[in-house]
């Protein structure tokens, strides 16, 4: 919380605050004010106006505290409306570069990456339908449980012992006891209770997951997958399954996997360190002067 005293909110990042006063100085008072409809950068073929970041009253004010003044609300507003600039400014970069490469991900690629997934995993029609009804349950249980809990063994027996262990069910009590609120159990209504459910759901979020595999090879080709691990995740994967997929039939989706984990372990900052780049470079154009000085230094 920001206490109404002397010292800046920013004394934790005393470059940010020197681009202020530096933005403060170059402004002046004969700054013009923005609307929602200004434009604030452009990349490529896609703009970011200022009300994709711009941040509402009542949200500055409870980031600020109540004792905030008003120096400090205005300092408050500029970093927040900063970081949201500079997200948006990332997401555009992607998309700019996704675009000039011309990545696309047809129909046929989501639906061989989701079948292979699902068959790796060993997911099917009746596990997803059990996957639903446990949900079901254990939301009943839990509205059983929060009436009265001097109940729980009762229901325990009577309700859950059929598809929950004790332990876990001694989880889902805990859980609720934090809070105390039930509803946090509810079952999202669009739930699939099928593989073909399933699927329709995720589609677009498979196409995204393929679309950013896709950039990664290509933009970032110093991080190999080795044949070898292809090969040693799947036999990790289906290991004392019954009836496991061939490899053959879904090796094509297993670098997807690969990759992401790869990022994590290894690359943190790739994407960060390319985006960091190609913001700083000309194919980012900042209209508003005060914003290009916070995120450009120019």
């Amino acid at each position: 919380m920001i206490q109404n005293t002397s010292s800046t909110i920013f004394t934790s990042s005393r470059f940010f605050l020197a681009l202020v006063m530096a933005v403060t100085v170059l402004a002046g008072c004969g700054k013009k004010e923005r609307t929602p409809e200004t434009v604030i950068a452009k990349v490529g073929n896609e703009t970011v106006a200022y009300s994709a970041i711009s941040v509402d009253s009542e949200a500055l004010k409870a980031e600020a505290g109540e004792n905030a003044t008003e120096e400090q609300l205005k300092d408050l507003r500029l970093k927040m409306e900063s970081d949201n600039l500079d997200s948006a400014l990332r997401k555009a970069v992607y998309n700019a570069k996704v675009q000039e490469l011309g990545i696309a991900v047809t129909d046929e690629e989501v639906s061989a990456n989701f079948d292979a997934e699902v068959a790796l995993a060993g997911v099917t029609d009746q596990s997803v339908a059990d996957m639903k009804k446990r949900a079901e349950l254990i939301y009943e249980g839990i509205k059983a449980y929060a009436a009265d809990p001097s109940q729980n063994e009762i229901i325990y027996k009577n309700k859950m012992a059929a598809l929950f262990s004790k332990t876990e069910w001694e989880i889902y009590t805990s859980i609720y006891d934090e809070k105390k609120d039930a509803e946090r159990f509810k079952p999202d209504p669009n739930m699939p209770s099928s593989l073909a459910e399933a699927k329709a759901m995720m589609t677009e979020e498979i196409r995204k997951k393929l679309v950013t595999h896709k950039f990664r090879t290509q933009v970032f080709p110093q991080v190999v997958i080795e044949d070898a691990k292809l090969r040693e995740f799947y036999d990790s994967t289906v290991n004392g399954k019954q009836n496991p997929p061939p490899f053959e039939a879904v090796s094509h989706a297993i670098p997807v996997f690969l990759m992401e984990m790869k990022f994590f372990e290894e690359c943190r900052t790739c994407m960060k360190d390319w985006e960091d780049s190609e913001i700083k470079s000309d194919k980012v154009v900042i209209k508003d002067e005060e914003f290009r000085l916070l995120v450009k230094g120019q």
